[in-house]
């Protein structure tokens, strides 16, 4: 039974990918481009074994595709038109999936993934200082370039995909 349920949760993700190999939300607006979703999907599949996915490979190599679209256009996980989602989310969960399952992302490409995650960390450059309780830690809004007052404040979720990413 554990096996047939878990078959059947992998074929309702695979099922909600687009042509493209997207798998994009049909209710929330921010996530209708596909890049955070993609990623979450790679994620949530990489924690299967081998066995659990050999029947899924063209699909996992198509949203893999989809990622790495972005990625060469725009230099960071988003839309292949460049629309971002949740790029930090989207680069740690992709590093990981990808150094779990072996997904074929270059080193060049981890190294982008790393770089972007870094960059998003809140230090100094993005207005927080260190004796803030914010410093160190992950804001949603890091990467759109808000500063200091214009960030909503860590977030434990994405500080803890980041960190794992890191890890």
């Amino acid at each position: 039974p554990h096996d047939v349920a878990i078959e059947n949760a992998v074929r309702y993700l695979l099922s909600r990918q687009s042509e493209d190999g997207g798998i994009k939300s049909t209710a929330y607006g921010v996530l209708r481009p596909g890049a955070a979703t993609t990623a979450l999907v790679l994620y949530a599949l990489s924690h299967l074994d081998e066995k659990a996915l050999e029947p899924h490979q063209d699909q996992i190599a198509k949203a893999n595709e989809f990622l790495l679209l972005g990625l060469r256009e725009h230099g960071k996980v988003c839309a292949p038109d460049g629309t971002l989602d949740y790029p930090t989310y989207g680069a740690a969960m992709w590093f990981v999936a990808d150094a779990r399952i072996g997904l074929g992302l270059k080193t060049v490409q981890r190294e982008d993934l790393i770089h972007w995650i870094l960059e998003a960390q809140l230090d100094e450059e993005h207005g927080i200082e260190r004796d803030n309780v914010q410093y160190g830690g992950w804001d949603l809004e890091a990467t759109s370039g808000a500063k200091g007052d214009q960030l909503k404040g860590t977030n434990i979720s994405i500080t803890s995909f980041a960190l794992e990413a890191l890890w």
